[in-house]
């Protein structure tokens, strides 16, 4: 039988339920590309009229004037030689006045034209609905950059655990960091986090994704890739069904993380959340919790 329970772990309220997509109601500054119908044949190569993909963050505003949510939002649209090029990259940040009224405040951001090839966009919209066994040690860590001392022990201080260093010189400190540097452990961090497509996870009191849309005339399909804690790199990943706020099928495949980082301007938060390189800092935060 489908069960579900709810977890408070101090970041946020998650409402886990195995096996059962819930209906869920959300803020749509996210998820509003993700309640449209989808295109009738994943596994068909298609040529997209409008590519949207948006990155947003935030929390329930509890009906508190001031600021609760952003939002970057790119919108690729196809050119008469098959391409596809960045037409808006966008920022929107979103606010209740002191009416308790809804504000969106919305900036064109500067960016370098730049075109993304048609097999991209084609490789991205069928491996979002591929579930491919590679959240795995050795898929992973040759995405992983050597952390700088100077990087782990920011990430301590941010956590509070900067006490884990006070009693050490240089010389004892780099030797003390030299495990995480190495990435000692790194295959039990990556098996403790491996997605699981039976659970569906949601975050009641706040969120951060980014979203996938794909346009056809007037077909749309869906992707989001919850990016709260609960959700490493992005995973699993979640398909947007026919009937509208029901959620889909779940996927796991770390290649459209790749394809998303080449697709996405270099200067977006988008683009630095969603490459694989960022699972560094979860795995230093987890080391410095769990291990030393």
């Amino acid at each position: 039988m489908d069960f579900g329970f709810v977890v408070f772990d101090g970041k946020g309220v998650h409402l886990v339920i195995k096996k059962i997509a819930p209906s869920v109601e959300m803020k749509p500054f996210i998820l509003v590309f993700l309640l449209f119908p989808s295109l009738k044949s994943i596994g068909q190569i298609n040529s997209f009229d409008k590519v949207i993909i948006s990155y947003g963050n935030g929390h329930n505003s509890w009906v508190i004037p001031g600021p609760y949510a952003s939002e970057e939002r790119f919108e690729f649209v196809t050119t008469k030689n098959g391409t596809y090029k960045l037409a808006k990259y966008l920022k929107l940040d979103y606010s209740l006045n002191s009416d308790s009224v809804s504000v969106i405040d919305t900036v064109a951001l500067p960016f370098h034209q730049f075109k993304v090839i048609a097999k991209t966009i084609d490789a991205l919209y069928q491996q979002l609905a591929t579930t491919k066994p590679n959240f795995t040690l050795e898929f992973i860590k040759p995405f992983l950059k050597t952390p700088q001392t100077k990087e782990i022990l920011s990430i301590a201080k941010k956590i509070d655990r900067s006490y884990l260093f006070e009693d050490y010189d240089r010389n004892e400190l780099a030797q003390y960091l030299s495990p995480i540097k190495h990435f000692n452990k790194l295959d039990s961090f990556v098996k403790l986090n491996r997605p699981d497509t039976n659970l569906y996870i949601v975050t009641v009191d706040s969120r951060e994704g980014l979203g996938i849309t794909f346009i056809k005339n007037r077909d749309t399909t869906g992707f989001y890739m919850d990016l709260l804690r609960d959700h490493p790199l992005g995973q699993p990943i979640l398909e947007r069904t026919k009937v509208t706020h029901s959620i889909g099928s779940q996927f796991i495949n770390l290649e459209p993380n790749i394809l998303l980082e080449e697709m996405l301007p270099v200067s977006s938060a988008a683009r630095k959340r969603i490459r694989i390189s960022s699972f560094t800092e979860e795995y230093i935060e987890w080391y410095l919790k769990k291990v030393l």
